[in-house]
């Protein structure tokens, strides 16, 4: 499944401080024949500031080669709004889409930046995928819960 509306105001946060993903509006398969994300991505206000290159350039149908990196894109945008909300947007989200420079990190910690650079990959094919990053960020290879999160 892939969201495709990954933003900032596609979260909201619970009384008791939690994070909650709404904004499944244009939630699709892409294994459908006519993934709503196809026809309707281009029509959710605000939506376009936060898509990958690909999509950018060659519409919502150019998620299929590989469907696991469209969200992962959003997400890197979403992580810079997150933890430096007083910057402007990063120039790795207009063309020709540089990849994240050092300097770009600001207030993202330094257990965050690499997959943070990783998810910003204008390749789609070397992109971190949501999986992989929530993976990382929750591991405890060292046993003491050495993840980011």
């Amino acid at each position: 499944m892939t969201h495709g509306s990954v933003r900032p105001n596609a979260f909201f946060i619970s009384p008791s401080g939690e994070w909650r993903l709404g904004g499944f509006e244009v939630l699709s398969n892409p294994k459908d024949n006519n993934p709503v994300l196809y026809t309707m991505g281009g029509l959710l206000p605000g939506l376009m500031s936060f898509t990958p290159p690909e999509v950018k350039k060659s519409g919502w149908s150019a998620f299929k080669d590989p469907v696991s990196a469209v969200d992962g894109y959003p997400l890197g945008l979403l992580l810079h709004s997150v933890f430096n909300p007083t910057h402007p947007p990063l120039e790795t989200a207009e063309p020709p889409h540089p990849p994240p420079q050092p300097s770009s990190r600001n207030s993202i910690p330094p257990s965050i930046f690499p997959s943070f650079k990783r998810l910003l990959n204008s390749n789609p094919k070397g992109r971190m995928t949501l999986k992989t990053f929530l993976d990382g960020g929750m591991a405890e290879t060292a046993g003491d819960g050495s993840g980011c999160f």
